[in-house]
């Protein structure tokens, strides 16, 4: 597959490998090798469960979006810079536990099960999560370095005060 091309950057779309002419690939602090081999699977399922709650339903650049975001913060000083803190950041009330549909990912605290039931979807979703992380920095970003976004079907207050970088399927993506 190739990444980085000198005209250019390529982007990996499934099977398919499109040429996105002087687009600069952002800098970065998170990488593959800054995780202990011990805690590589344990971020990976974070970045997994994040991606099969968020989009499960949508295709592969759908799943990366959501993933190159949960990537995307642990570089933003405003978050937490390991995968799994970022996907639990959640207000924790006086009970020591996450306040029903206050965390930043609203699967995590909605109340349900965070267990996958769909194991095909789960296994795509690990595969997602396993190729962004081991190439984040070094391929594009579909978000053109996100840090938030929402689905389309709501309008939250906070989304004006961010500039739009761009829509992918059923979400909108904000920095």
């Amino acid at each position: 597959m190739t990444i980085l091309t000198t005209l250019g950057t390529a982007v990996s779309v499934v099977a398919l490998t499109l040429f996105v002419p002087n687009v600069a690939v952002p800098a970065y602090n998170f990488a593959i090798d800054d995780i202990q081999a011990q805690d590589y699977s344990r971020q990976r399922d974070c970045l997994a469960l994040n991606i099969y709650h968020e989009a499960k339903g949508e295709s592969e650049l759908g799943q990366r979006a959501v993933a190159y975001v949960t990537l995307n913060r642990t570089n933003d000083e405003r978050y937490p810079d390991d995968v799994c803190e970022v996907v639990h950041q959640a207000q924790i009330g006086s009970d020591g536990q996450p306040k029903r549909n206050k965390c930043q990912f609203s699967w995590y605290c909605d109340g349900r099960s965070d267990e996958p039931t769909d194991q095909e979807a789960f296994a795509q979703a690990k595969f997602v999560a396993s190729v962004v992380i081991n190439t984040y920095g070094y391929s594009f970003d579909p978000t053109l370095g996100a840090t938030m976004y929402h689905a389309e079907s709501v309008n939250p207050n906070w989304s004006s005060a961010f500039e739009q970088t761009t829509e992918i399927e059923n979400h909108i993506f904000y920095r």
